[in-house]
């Protein structure tokens, strides 16, 4: 566990280590590559703006609880992998690949 300073109030707080962890903007980008899409092509297959796919991958921004159930209904085999921090999209591919054999 790291800690990190609050320049605000002096206090410092723990947050968990994230070199483990696969940020969201990662997870969201291998998940269109692994479906073989380009960034307009993965907008329109789920229905969600072009500069918002390009956002939620630079970690401009995250997606709305609606967003993220879109994606999980139209990618139910990733949706796990979107909302549990210690598993990375790759985990989840490798996994059904060994499945499927």
């Amino acid at each position: 566990m790291i800690l990190t300073a609050n320049l605000t109030n002096g206090f410092t707080k723990p947050r968990l280590n994230n070199r483990h962890y696969m940020k969201f903007s990662k997870k969201i980008k291998n998940i269109r590559l692994l479906q073989g899409m380009t960034q307009e092509e993965f907008s329109c297959f789920l229905g969600i703006g072009y500069a918002s796919i390009q956002k939620y991958e630079s970690g401009i921004r995250k997606p709305s609880y609606a967003v993220l159930r879109i994606i999980c209904k139209k990618l139910p085999e990733y949706a796990l992998a979107l909302v549990v921090d210690d598993i990375s999209t790759k985990q989840i591919y490798i996994k059904q690949k060994e499945e499927k054999a």
